[in-house]
């Protein structure tokens, strides 16, 4: 669809959207953040740079357990679910600051 054109769609919904920060491996060693696991447990024995470990799956079940003020730094192999897991934490506590780790735990391996 091209800006000023007409369609015969109707738009019921917009989906809010969620800004999340993203950190490198170098801020991350500058910043003081708990860092949480969001990779599955077979993941996180093969190799973690440490923190919580919260499923991606368990995110939003979990989200309470994060403090207001609180830096938090999200990683899984990628980024992808971390990204995601941001996203639904930052959705229900506007008030904390959260990353995501650039290139995840692959960057780390490498």
């Amino acid at each position: 669809i091209k800006i000023g054109s007409k369609t015969k769609t109707n738009i019921t919904q917009l989906q809010k959207s969620v800004q999340v920060l993203a950190i490198t491996r170098a801020e991350l060693k500058l910043n003081n953040c708990l860092l949480v696991d969001v990779r599955t447990i077979e993941e996180r024995f093969t190799f973690n740079i440490g923190g919580m470990h919260i499923p991606l799956q368990e995110v939003e079940k979990s989200s309470s357990v994060f403090k207001n003020n609180q830096t938090i730094a999200f990683y899984c192999a990628s980024g992808k679910r971390s990204k995601q897991a941001a996203q639904i934490v930052k959705e229900k506590n506007p008030d904390l600051t959260i990353y995501t780790l650039i290139d995840g735990t692959d960057d780390w391996q490498n």
